[in-house]
């Protein structure tokens, strides 16, 4: 085996021992992150990769390196589904940033330009609702945040329980709006 590989394959494998399903058990997410950095290295068009090391980072407190490593998963998945990529510091950061808002903004756009084929996915639904949620809670005002929302919970919350009937998430995200 080629040098370059097998050092891949062992990051991998240590990718793969510090899924975040494992990490919060095994205590080592820096561990996880040297990992996930090697294999982001080797696989810049794999958004899951990104995500992963984005959600590490940001649990440790390292903002700027999240919103990178977000960054660089929007460019190698620019169509981010709701299991490839959370937005992650855009929709939980803890400062405000014009970025941010960028990345919400888009989630609101690609779903005025798709709407009819994720009016078919509750999961999709969902994850654009509460981007548009953070982004009009950021720049609306008044009657005009009280007319956002009710068109977010209306066409995106309970367009998901139209899509799926056991998405249980749409009525809690409703009853917490």
């Amino acid at each position: 085996m080629a040098a370059g590989v097998l050092e891949t394959s062992r990051a991998w494998s240590r990718f793969r021992w510090a899924e975040p399903t494992a990490w919060p058990a095994r205590a080592r997410p820096d561990q996880a992150i040297t990992a996930l950095k090697q294999v982001a290295a080797w696989q810049l068009q794999n958004a899951d990769v990104w995500a992963h090391l984005a959600e590490l980072q940001f649990g440790r407190g390292d903002w700027d390196g999240a919103t990178e490593s977000v960054h660089q998963g929007l460019k190698s998945q620019p169509e981010p589904s709701s299991d490839a990529l959370d937005p992650g510091p855009a929709l939980r950061g803890p400062r405000p940033a014009r970025a941010g808002e960028r990345r919400l903004k888009w989630f609101i756009d690609h779903y005025n330009a798709h709407q009819g084929e994720l009016a078919k996915n509750a999961d999709a639904l969902l994850l654009i609702g509460q981007a548009a949620e953070r982004y009009y809670r950021a720049n609306a005002r008044g009657e005009e945040l009280k007319d956002q929302l009710v068109d977010v919970m209306s066409e995106l919350y309970e367009g998901a329980l139209r899509a799926d009937a056991n998405c249980w998430q749409a009525p809690w995200l409703i009853g917490r709006l």
